[in-house]
């Protein structure tokens, strides 16, 4: 059984294939282009998953961590790699993840049960079943927030599951980049989610995220837009 470094986390498939854990329809899903655990049986791919997926994970838990952030809730968790890499983490009480995937929440329960993240829940469910829920201090997305529509109806949603020193991290495809193929988020959305926060009285930043940006120590590329595939919103009160 793995030990609960990220690594681990995110190199977990070959291991779980091999042990049989996944019936053929699981395994043909996690193995599918769809998902990034494919890139656990290359060896150079491997590199792309740490710095860039990687990257993303370890510094959302820095957030969680200096500001002391107990409770998390990701939307669009797919196979649950960030939920379950911070519910691991001691400063983190609880970790949920959703995904409207049924797939996808079958083998994010399979990864939790096999890691033994007894703090990590998922459920099958949208941003916007989260009415009744109570609130989270970290609520965080990888390239999964843009896709929920209507924009305006979830970004009220998620300040209503926000707790009161809390904190959002959006990381969404950019849609600068000159190679960016999801047209359906634009670069007039980009800007009405951050006036959406601005306007509720929460500060704003932003930032621009590549493979490039996991090995860049001076952090010089992240303000580079138009060549960086992920921008990174990050809204929080004050």
């Amino acid at each position: 059984m793995p030990q609960n470094k990220l690594t681990e986390i995110l190199f977990d498939a070959p291991v779980m294939v091999k042990e049989g854990v996944f019936n053929d329809e699981e395994l043909n899903t996690i193995t599918s282009k769809h998902l990034f655990h494919q890139y656990a049986f290359s060896v150079w791919k491997k590199y792309y998953l740490l710095f860039h997926y990687g990257n993303l994970i370890r510094s959302v838990e820095n957030i969680a961590k200096e500001n002391n952030l107990k409770r998390s809730l990701e939307i669009g968790c797919g196979t649950a790699s960030t939920s379950i890499y911070l519910a691991k983490r001691q400063f983190i009480a609880y970790s949920l993840g959703l995904d409207i995937n049924s797939e996808r929440i079958r083998l994010a329960e399979k990864r939790i049960k096999w890691h033994r993240a007894d703090r990590c829940e998922v459920k099958k469910a949208s941003a916007l079943d989260m009415q009744n829920e109570s609130t989270f201090d970290l609520i965080y997305s990888m390239f999964a927030f843009e896709l929920i529509k209507p924009l305006e109806a979830v970004l009220k949603q998620t300040l209503k599951n926000l707790s009161k020193r809390g904190h959002i991290v959006l990381d969404l495809a950019n849609p600068s980049y000159i190679r960016n193929s999801r047209k359906h988020f634009s670069k007039s959305d980009f800007d009405f989610m951050v006036q959406f926060f601005l306007n509720h009285g929460l500060t704003v930043k932003t930032e621009y995220h590549s493979l490039l940006t996991g090995i860049d120590p001076t952090g010089l590329l992240k303000k580079s837009a138009a060549y960086n595939k992920a921008v990174r919103v990050h809204a929080y009160r004050t």
